[in-house]
């Protein structure tokens, strides 16, 4: 995902909205900031109280006053640090927190094509590390900003009175300065978003070459998997370093004009001293104030990386909060109401990529307490029956129907709260079994969870465990066995109690033994709801009251197993060629199945 540089003014208005909840504590913390450099003025100054007055002026009774005003604006300074830093520091970490979840909202609120274009490692940088590079701007980059703009103001005004012709000499430099910044900022601004986009490509190289250790594992890939990580780390690496590069180049060239300014100012300066024109006192303070003019023009210019890693980061943020409307997933139609569990496919046409249909004109039924299989050969168009089913797509003809309402009408949430579904994946979080099954039902009790098990055959295995319901299954179920797997997801499903029951591949990794049973269970103790079954084997579809066949996206038969079987056809040769080795059915494959 490439994104599109926005103006830094667009990025702004933005994210200041984010700010308003706490402006309260925002406004005292960038108080605290503006009120420092007037203490650092004041210490200045009592340098030269110090040499004009005490020790020029012979006046040693004022020395303790002296002395006292040091360390009581020392003390103060102090005070105000902690303040403003405290202040924007809690500031910074809720904005963050905030943004975060919003971010997070917005990707769980785009559609699954969204997903199928993206890669994982870059949507998890855009939530860890750009939002990263925000915190750094916003908990110490606005202190700073409000205390070197103060600064740059009070100390203009102080130098202009203590010496005119000293300031005009000193501000000679000003535009350097400036130039450099800009031109700084310029090349930081490149070097960051090539840093980010780089890291992304680190996090999802190593995100799938973890993620599929065990492909890499039986391949023997680990030396072509640590190549491929180790370019994108080159890659990462240079990006860094040019960024590295940048940042040792201005920050000295900085220095370097504001030391040519300082050292005319000494120059001209010292000329007036020897001549009476300007007081010892009046040079110090002056050189003094113009080095505290120098340090936050200088520190302007560093903060620019901060501000630069901030705005690319905020760019990439804001792609994914302002995607087009197109890939979001339709919300805020009408909520679907109670459903008996009536499913029907009427006519419905659907492809993934226009011009490439994986359905054509399928229609079929399954009516509240009826079990009906689908199989079809890989491509045939069967997931993506799921895919409708559950509201992720809405066909591109036809309609799909709950007891006669078309879903593409309603919340998509509304809908999939009617449809328990159990998918190809069995994923699992890494928490207890238990919370695995109640993610189907948040407020489902442990009875209920229990039976749930019972009927999905899975308390056979949690029985056998040690801590049983409250053991914890491993990052996505890695503790269990794919059968395991699969009876936990099945549990989940069935504790939804909803009135329609979605079992893609449910059953592929049981034995014939185990998937029967369960399968019986479900006719018996699922009686009532409308049960779609999708599978690559005879031996589970065999349990259903009918069976649908789909071929080249279209429904080529429809029957029970008996009738099917009993005359030639595709599903007589996808039955033959699980027992016999003879015939196969045939799809191309479209696009998602």
């Amino acid at each position: 995902m490439t994104a599109l540089p926005r103006s830094d003014l667009t990025l702004y208005r933005r994210f200041l909205p984010l700010l308003s909840p706490y402006r309260g504590r925002l406004l005292l913390a960038l108080a605290a900031s503006g009120t420092r450099p007037l203490l650092s003025a004041a210490r200045i100054w009592l340098l030269k109280v110090l040499i004009d007055t005490v020790i020029q002026g012979r006046q040693a009774s004022l020395l303790p006053l002296v002395a006292g005003g040091f360390l009581g604006i020392a003390l103060l300074r102090g005070v105000l640090v902690f303040w403003s830093e405290e202040l924007s520091g809690w500031v910074g970490t809720q904005v963050i927190r905030d943004l975060r979840v919003q971010l997070y909202a917005g990707l769980q609120g785009m559609s699954l094509g969204y997903f199928h274009g993206q890669r994982l490692g870059d949507l998890l940088t855009r939530i860890s590390g750009d939002i990263g590079a925000l915190e750094d701007l916003l908990v110490g980059g606005l202190n700073n900003l409000v205390a070197y703009s103060v600064t740059i103001m009070l100390f203009l005004g102080l130098l202009l009175y203590l010496d005119p012709s000293l300031m005009l000499v000193s501000l000679g430099v000003v535009p350097l300065l400036a130039l450099s910044a800009i031109e700084g900022a310029r090349r930081g601004r490149a070097a960051q978003r090539d840093i980010r986009d780089c890291a992304s490509r680190v996090t999802s190289t190593a995100e799938e070459g973890l993620s599929a250790i065990a492909l890499v594992k039986a391949f023997a890939r680990a030396p072509y998997e640590q190549a491929r990580f180790g370019a994108v780390a080159g890659q990462s690496a240079a990006a860094r370093l040019r960024s590295v590069r940048i940042r040792a180049v201005f920050p000295p060239m900085a220095d370097l004009i504001a030391a040519a300014g300082t050292a005319a100012v000494v120059w001209i300066g010292a000329q007036g001293v020897i001549d009476g024109r300007l007081s010892l006192g009046s040079l110090v303070v002056f050189i003094s104030y113009l080095g505290s003019l120098y340090t936050p023009m200088q520190g302007i210019s560093a903060l620019t990386s901060v501000v630069q890693r901030a705005l690319v980061g905020a760019d990439r943020v804001v792609e994914v909060l302002d995607a087009p409307a197109a890939l979001h997933e339709r919300r805020g139609g009408p909520a679907l109401p109670p459903v008996a569990g009536a499913v029907e496919f009427q006519h419905v046409s659907f492809g993934y990529t226009p011009g490439q249909p994986v359905l054509r004109d399928v229609s079929f039924s399954i009516r509240p307490g009826e079990m009906v299989g689908l199989v079809g050969a890989s491509g045939a168009g069967k997931t993506t029956i799921v895919s409708l089913l559950l509201n992720y797509y809405a066909p591109n003809e036809g309609a799909v129907c709950l007891d006669g309402h078309p879903l593409d009408q309603f919340d998509p949430d509304s809908v999939r709260e009617q449809v328990a579904a159990v998918l190809q994946e069995p994923m699992l979080f890494n928490c207890s079994v238990r919370e695995n099954i109640r993610y189907g039902q948040l407020n489902a009790t442990d009875k209920e969870i229990e039976q749930a098990a019972r009927i999905a055959q899975a308390d056979e295995f949690i029985g056998e465990r040690a801590d049983g319901y409250d053991a914890v299954t491993g990052p996505r179920g890695g503790g269990l066995s794919g059968g395991q797997r699969q009876r936990l997801a099945i549990a989940r499903a069935l504790v939804k109690a909803a009135p329609v029951l979605v079992l893609d591949e449910a059953t592929s990794a049981l034995d014939p033994a185990t998937e029967a049973r369960v399968l019986q269970k479900l006719r018996v103790d699922c009686a009532g709801r409308a049960i779609l079954l999708v599978a690559h084997r005879y031996s589970a579809v065999s349990h259903a009251d009918r069976v649908v066949v789909l071929d080249h996206g279209r429904v080529a038969e429809e029957g029970t197993h008996s009738e099917l079987l009993a005359h030639p056809g595709p599903y007589q040769n996808f039955v033959l060629a699980q027992t016999q080795g003879a015939g196969t059915l045939t799809g191309a494959p479209t696009g998602p199945t």
